[in-house]
């Protein structure tokens, strides 16, 4: 048989009820203070901090996030990623709607992700993400808190550098370099090519290497072959040696 508590008693516990009330009333005060801080710090990062659900539906999405997309919180909350801040596929062809579908499932495998994602205007942009499953009572997968920074410049950067690489290897590809031991004619001075055809000289070297040729003739050939020629001018070159001199 229980006993009857006394008036005492009561007033005891009752004071300690009261207590028990204040504490929690403290802290519902410090929960919100801090709830009021980290929405704060999340809305004023220069980051974009978004969070979407399994299936890629936007639950939360910070002010820089609204102001680098061009969205309105109203225009974005509860709409799919997909489509609307994620093309359905990148430049280059990759299933981006398959991998939204996969972080929603496996997070931990896209801990660290870069990918192209597009803007309201329909301008892509390249953003790296890091990104982490938030998990619920029951130990599930309930959200995944993605975190982004612009990286469009660097990328940009990297497919100039890498054209640059391709257009300097094709450049040299292209350049003709003489080189290794040539048969030619003692007697015509024609060169014998790789197939066995005897070619001109100054036609080898030009198709072999990037010379090209200006035809003259020099003062011994000029003599054989046009001795009346020669003779007149060398008459008239000495001629106006001497009175220069």
């Amino acid at each position: 048989m229980h006993t009857k508590a006394t008036y005492q008693e009561l007033e005891q516990r009752v004071k300690e009820l009261e207590k028990e009330a204040a504490k929690c009333k403290m802290r519902e005060e410090v929960l919100r203070t801090s709830e009021a801080k980290y929405r704060e710090l999340v809305q004023n990062v220069n980051s974009i901090i978004l969070r979407r659900d399994t299936k890629g539906n936007v639950t939360f999405f910070n002010e820089f996030a609204q102001n680098f997309f061009g969205f309105h919180e109203d225009e974005i909350l509860g709409q799919n990623v997909v489509g609307k801040i994620v093309p359905k596929s990148d430049s280059s062809g990759q299933d981006l709607e398959a991998m939204i579908e996969d972080i929603g499932r496996q997070p931990e495998k896209y801990i660290n992700n870069e990918n192209e994602n597009i803007r309201c205007n329909g301008e892509r942009v390249w953003i790296s993400w890091t990104n982490k499953g938030i998990i619920d009572d029951n130990g599930h997968i309930a959200e995944i808190m993605c975190i982004g920074n612009d990286i469009t410049r660097r990328k940009r950067a990297e497919e100039e550098r890498e054209e640059l690489i391709l257009e300097l290897e094709d450049a040299l590809a292209q350049v003709k370099t003489l080189r290794g031991l040539l048969p030619i004619c003692t007697n015509c001075k024609k060169i014998r090519d790789d197939r066995g055809y005897w070619n001109q000289i100054e036609v080898y070297i030009r198709d072999h290497s990037e010379a090209e040729f200006s035809h003259s003739i020099c003062p011994e050939c000029a003599k054989k072959l046009y001795p009346e020629f020669y003779n007149r001018n060398s008459k008239e070159l000495r001629k106006h040696r001497t009175n220069k001199d």
